[in-house]
């Protein structure tokens, strides 16, 4: 399967971002969480390494909605693959590489229904 937006492409496990006149591989188990800058998205991965590019948030939502992807805030989508643990009295979910993020108070009651069905999925 291969989605595309703009200059973006992803198969089941790889992601394709075009960079000027390059092309970088990104494997989707290597990304923890984009965090929105205004029309500018900063992608955290494993290594530590953090790559802004000019797209939205909501570009990498629409693109990753199959994958485990869920945007917890405006400025958040997180990878559930990394979510180490989740404080549901103060809304903040723990990601791999110790980044720690809140929720919305209005994305807070469907952001726990998603992870719950996840859980007893798994269980």
């Amino acid at each position: 399967m291969m989605n595309t937006l703009n200059n973006l492409s992803i198969s089941t496990k790889a992601f394709d971002l075009y960079l000027y006149k390059s092309r970088l591989k990104i494997e989707i188990a290597d990304i923890i969480m984009f965090e929105a800058h205004i029309n500018y998205t900063t992608i955290h991965l494993m290594n530590g390494k953090k790559i802004m590019v000019s797209k939205t948030l909501k570009s990498f939502e629409e693109l990753l909605f199959n994958h485990h992807f869920y945007r917890i805030h405006r400025a958040f989508l997180i990878n559930s693959q990394h979510l180490q643990a989740y404080d549901s009295t103060l809304g903040q979910a723990r990601l791999t590489n110790n980044y720690t993020v809140s929720t919305s108070r209005r994305k807070k009651e469907v952001f726990e229904k998603q992870m719950n069905r996840v859980w007893l999925k798994s269980a």
